[in-house]
């Protein structure tokens, strides 16, 4: 069985395969809106009692929470656009892909010849309803949108083939 695909990103869609691809997985989802929630109260509360009393050496430990809370959040919620923004300036990234998805792997049909990357190398997997983002074991992520595959059973079945070939560790 090989499954045909053919297509060419745009901005919107690359930052949005790397956005999946850096979610977090499991439990770990809820951490960035906790962090957020904290964020949002310790600064109410650190707002709140600086108009009570307008000192801010007094306030001085909410001010360090508020400031450390939002370094974190700012970056578990800006860090995969500002790699997406980095990634982009490739201009690889920018040319039409073509090739094919087998058993053995993901093959990729270039100007230079043929790229085979086999399932082992594939260490993580993040599945959304309009993307399938895939990363190897060191580092290299590789993306499918919907609209790479021409009919939408192709897209069953890559989605299909990608759950039982790749095992994801993380």
């Amino acid at each position: 069985m090989e499954i045909k695909f053919n297509g060419q990103y745009n901005q919107k869609t690359f930052f949005r395969a790397v956005q999946v691809a850096n979610q977090p997985r499991g439990s770990r989802r809820w951490i960035r809106p906790i962090m957020l929630a904290a964020l949002l109260i310790s600064a109410g509360v650190l707002v709140s009692r600086l108009l009570e009393n307008g000192d801010v050496m007094d306030n001085a430990m909410y001010i360090v929470v508020v400031m450390i809370l939002g370094s974190f959040v700012y970056r578990a919620y800006t860090a995969s656009y500002f790699a997406a923004r980095r990634m982009w300036t490739n201009p690889n990234l920018q040319e039409p892909l073509v090739g094919y998805v087998n058993k053995k792997g993901i093959t990729y049909i270039l100007e230079d010849g043929v790229n085979v990357i086999p399932w082992a190398r594939y260490n993580r997997v993040r599945k959304e309803s309009d993307v399938v983002a895939l990363v190897t074991r060191d580092g290299l992520m590789t993306a499918f949108p919907r609209s790479f595959f021409k009919k939408d059973a192709d897209w069953q079945k890559f989605i299909k083939l990608v759950g039982a070939s790749v095992i994801s560790m993380t």
